[in-house]
């Protein structure tokens, strides 16, 4: 970008955002197209989160798969239940704590562990 882009109308900023936005959603599809099951099972966990269901057979009973295929297509994937579900956990123990609403027992009680060190 050089100087004189940054005065360019806000217009054109929005043709740049319109343009970067219609990547971002093909990149999206392209990643979806790419991992369909881990995608499907991201979309799983905050409504297990809510059950209380952290496992792998919870979800893959949502699913519709036996536990074993899912598994198996998963590992072809090359990621585990296990990696998407620490990553969902992650994620929402750091948007709890920031938000400084609970505490450390109420982010661990949320995020199906028995204990806040295992946090």
């Amino acid at each position: 970008m050089t100087p004189y882009d940054a005065l360019r109308p806000l217009v054109y900023r929005s043709e740049l955002h319109a343009t970067l936005k219609t990547l971002a959603q093909r990149v999206e599809v392209k990643a979806f197209e790419t991992m369909p099951l881990a995608f499907a099972v991201r979309l799983q966990l905050p409504d297990a989160a809510r059950a209380g269901q952290f496992s792998a057979g919870h979800i893959a009973e949502q699913l519709r798969l036996s536990l074993r295929t899912f598994q198996r297509r998963l590992s072809d994937e090359q990621v585990s239940f296990q990696d998407l579900l620490d990553a969902y956990r992650q994620s929402q123990a750091m948007k709890m704590l920031v938000s400084g609403k609970v505490t450390m027992a109420e982010v661990a009680y949320a995020l199906g562990y028995k204990e806040q060190s295992s946090l």
